[in-house]
């Protein structure tokens, strides 16, 4: 690795305002620290020293079963370890800033590095075994020397750890969306299986059974839409992208507990967002503003006739400061073709799967189009 100057810059900027989770800049790796005390911080200096030898050492307290990074490796902690080791990640620039006092009335350091290019990619390995250095990448050639940091008193970290660290790593997607092809699979069914219901006209909404839909397409996965939705899940956001054609349902969860792996949400998130139409009901199948406002607007998108495709992503975002510092979850589903407008039926009511679009026919067994 080497010191780059802009990746420095940005770290540095990012530090300056005192994030409390990832910035979601494309392209860039990135690795948190925070370190609180009563007493003074001292010279800044240290802490980036500090939050390394930290990084590394998730490593040591929780291991490193493989060189493939998969989401349950991930969730073991070793995140800021992993993009450490990135084969590929070969610039690093970081900075530092000094808090002030929290809400606690202790001295809050943040460290911010950044990396590129980014690692953490997952279904990528960390590194490629063998022969050392034996396949360096075009351009390079094999250093065969040992390197010790120098400057920094390791013995330090321990009376360090007396006082509270907190530590965030990314993980950085690319093209492959954080839930595994099992829980995107669920996903889907739960849209499916209500959206069959409506379609063959048994699905019961607050003691109302609803008509038989005529042209309800059946939902299938979509990968732009799943990089789509996780792009937007890795901001942590606290509003709608109100990205233009695109459909999109947001779903937050908080626990006092650190959260062991995210592909639960997924699912947890299509059954909130369908049991709208059991607490709030539905009594239209025409999308008007007052029918929006009773709250079932998750639950229509899931049912919107001519929406054919969903991708949805899941981002561990962290100590949510506004919640009484629980550990919070986002969850992004976005669909195409986008639902919820105004003054349009969210579907047909008729002979099941009677009028499926052009290009699709119906498929008895669940009366949606496909």
């Amino acid at each position: 690795m080497k010191w780059d100057t802009t990746v420095a810059a940005s770290a540095q900027s990012y530090a300056n305002r005192c994030p409390t989770g990832h910035s979601g800049t494309g392209g860039v790796g990135e690795n948190l620290y925070w370190y609180w005390t009563s007493g003074s911080l001292g010279d800044l200096n240290q802490y980036g020293a500090a939050a390394s030898a930290a990084w590394e050492k998730e490593f040591q307290d929780y291991g490193w079963s493989s060189n493939l990074l998969t989401m349950d490796l991930f969730n073991t902690g070793i995140g800021h370890a992993t993009q450490m080791a990135w084969a590929k990640s070969n610039l690093i620039g970081c900075g530092v800033k000094d808090c002030g006092r929290d809400t606690n009335g202790l001295n809050k350091v943040t460290v911010v590095c950044q990396y590129k290019p980014q690692g953490n990619y997952l279904n990528q390995y960390i590194y490629l075994s063998g022969q050392t250095c034996s396949a360096c990448p075009s351009g390079y050639s094999c250093e065969r020397i040992s390197l010790k940091p120098e400057g920094f008193d390791f013995n330090r970290l321990s009376n360090m750890h007396t006082t509270t660290i907190f530590l965030l790593a990314t993980l950085q997607l690319g093209v492959y969306a954080q839930f595994k092809s099992s829980t995107q699979q669920f996903i889907v069914d739960i849209h499916n299986t209500l959206r069959s219901k409506i379609a063959k006209g048994t699905y019961v909404a607050q003691e109302t059974t609803k008509p038989a839909g005529t042209n309800l397409l059946k939902m299938k996965w979509d990968t732009t839409l799943a990089t789509s939705a996780q792009t937007y899940a890795n901001t942590c956001p606290t509003g709608h992208s109100n990205l233009a054609g695109t459909g999109e349902n947001l779903y937050w969860r908080w626990s006092s507990l650190p959260f062991s792996g995210l592909d639960v949400y997924g699912g947890a998130a299509a059954v909130a967002w369908e049991q709208e139409f059991q607490t709030d009901g539905w009594t239209s199948n025409a999308f008007t503003q007052a029918l929006f406002d009773t709250g079932i607007g998750h639950a229509t998108q899931m049912a919107w006739a001519s929406t054919g495709l969903i991708g949805c992503g899941v981002k561990n975002c962290g100590v949510d400061a506004t919640k009484n510092n629980y550990n919070k979850v986002t969850v992004v589903c976005h669909y195409k073709s986008i639902g919820n407008v105004l003054g349009q039926d969210i579907y047909k009511s008729g002979t099941t799967c009677s009028v499926c679009p052009t290009g699709t026919t119906c498929e008895t067994a669940t009366g949606l189009c496909v």
